[in-house]
Parts: C-alpha cells; sequence; structure tokens
C-alpha cells in the first residue's frame, strides 16, 4: 500500500506545470499551511490570475515568501487572526491591489515598499502591534479608509496630509498624543475615531475641516 501511494503521489506530481520556480516555492508554502491558493493543482501558472488571497484562522501563517510578489493579478488581500509578524517587501509589486486588511496578527512595521501600491483604496490594520507608518505614508494617493487602530502609534508621518482622498481614519487605542497640523489637508475626510488615545485637546484647525 505504502509503494502504490508513493507511486500516485510521484505521478501527481510529474503532470504539474510550472513555468517559473517562484511559483513552485509558492505552492510548497500554500500546501504547508492549508492555504486555498491554487485551484489547478495540475497547471500551476493558473495561480498568477488570482485576484483575491484569504487566510482567515487556520494554521498559523508567520510570514508570506518575497515570490508572492509575483501574484500581480492581485486585488483584494485579507488575512485574519493568522499571527502574521511580516508583509514580504515584495508586496510592492501588486500595482492592482485596492484592498488590503491584515486584522488581529503580530505585525510590528508596514514595508515600505506597499506605498508602490498607488491603486490602493482600503487599509485595515487594526489590531497589531505596530510602532510607525512608513513616512512615504502619503505616497498612496488613492486610500480612502485607513484603519491602525489597536496598535502602539504614538504619532504620524507628516506625508498623511496628501492623502486628499481620504474619508475614514481610525486612530483609536493608540498611544497618539497629539494629531499632526497636516491632516487638515486632508480635506475629504468625513470620520476620525480617536477614542482611547492620548490626546487630550482638539486642534483649532480641526474645526475647519467642512466634511468631518
Amino acid at each position: 500500500m505504502f509503494l502504490f501511494t508513493m507511486e500516485m503521489t510521484q505521478r501527481s506530481l510529474s503532470k504539474m506545470y510550472y513555468s517559473d520556480s517562484r511559483i513552485k516555492v509558492l505552492y510548497d508554502w500554500a500546501e504547508e499551511h492549508n492555504l486555498y491558493l491554487f485551484r489547478n493543482k495540475e497547471n500551476l501558472d493558473e495561480v498568477l490570475k488570482v485576484k483575491s488571497f484569504e487566510a482567515r484562522g487556520q494554521k498559523k501563517l508567520e510570514y508570506i515568501p518575497e515570490e508572492f510578489g509575483i501574484l500581480k493579478k492581485l486585488g483584494s488581500i485579507t488575512i485574519y487572526y493568522m499571527g502574521l509578524k511580516a508583509l514580504p517587501q515584495s508586496i510592492g509589486k501588486l500595482q492592482n491591489l485596492q484592498d488590503l486588511s491584515c486584522v488581529y496578527n503580530k505585525l510590528q512595521e508596514i514595508p515600505d515598499s506597499l506605498m508602490k501600491c498607488r491603486n490602493l483604496e482600503y487599509l485595515s490594520l487594526h489590531i497589531n502591534e505596530i510602532k510607525k507608518l512608513p513616512n512615504n505614508l502619503g505616497d498612496l494617493k488613492q486610500l480612502k479608509v485607513l484603519k491602525v487602530d489597536a496598535n502602539l502609534l504614538e504619532e504620524l508621518p507628516s506625508s498623511i496630509g496628501k492623502l486628499q482622498k481620504l474619508e475614514y481614519l481610525d486612530l483609536s487605542d493608540n498611544p497618539i498624543k497629539e494629531l499632526p497640523e497636516e491632516l487638515k489637508n486632508c480635506t475629504s475626510l468625513r470620520e476620525l475615531n480617536i477614542q482611547g488615545t492620548l490626546i487630550t485637546h482638539l486642534p483649532e484647525w480641526l474645526g475647519d475641516m467642512k466634511n468631518l
């Protein structure tokens, strides 16, 4: 029985087609973590057409390989309750990415390369261990929603003022003491949550933000 099983396994592996060794690395990673990423296990190249990736409370996922950056059609990434400690630098290659939700994980920082995802509209990073946001956060010109509540943020980068399309900003439950004045340039901002922060008084310019 064991020999038969081995023969079947080898036969199955021999049927797999992939044009790039990075695809095989992704396949091995997905199999190890029980992730539903590869729909077609005979032609692994089909993964290059995947437009969304989701992982929720399955086997712990402490890392994502740099090879993830070859999935350039990805428009949405959702990772909940997975114990993820870091995002790969290659995430900046995902130019079609519009929605990134990485919630209830163990992220301590956000790679600067994420700011190259110029089509990103929704970024949810709440309940992690992030101490600082990238200085070039303002490069995300299309960003409409930013949720960074329940982290360890003490300040915001001044470049946040460049987020002209930002409509929703959740800073709650962070040890932030003050809001940067540049935030007044976010003229589309409609909702700002600062509950549970160390902010003791609101700046005067906040009252001039007509949509807030």
